[in-house]
């Protein structure tokens, strides 16, 4: 240790703060689209006019975020109070079946 001085130490970490700044052009960050409770109300409807029920799980990507899976339950729960959809549960915990109201 008697060999380090305060201008090796020095070089050593502007020698990893520019490897890190090389890092952090080459890395970026990929982020998930955002999706909107407009744009999931739009998506519920056009569902509902294909298929008439549609299970919640289907409303859903592969790996659904929270935000994802928050704003989609605010278009059904949006869409209910309107009277447009119906959500049913058969069971507890069971999966979530949203229904055309006519």
């Amino acid at each position: 240790m008697s060999n380090l001085s305060i201008s090796h130490l020095q070089q050593a970490v502007l020698v990893a703060l520019a490897r890190m700044e090389r890092l952090d052009d080459s890395v970026q960050v990929a982020h998930k689209p955002t999706i909107t409770i407009e744009e999931q109300i739009r998506r519920l409807r056009q569902a509902m006019k294909v298929y008439g029920r549609v299970s919640f799980r289907s409303l859903l990507s592969a790996q659904p975020t929270r935000a994802e899976l928050s704003v989609s339950l605010l278009a059904v729960l949006e869409l209910t109070k309107r009277h447009e959809v119906m959500a049913l549960q058969e069971e507890m915990f069971g999966p979530i079946e949203v229904v055309r109201v006519d």
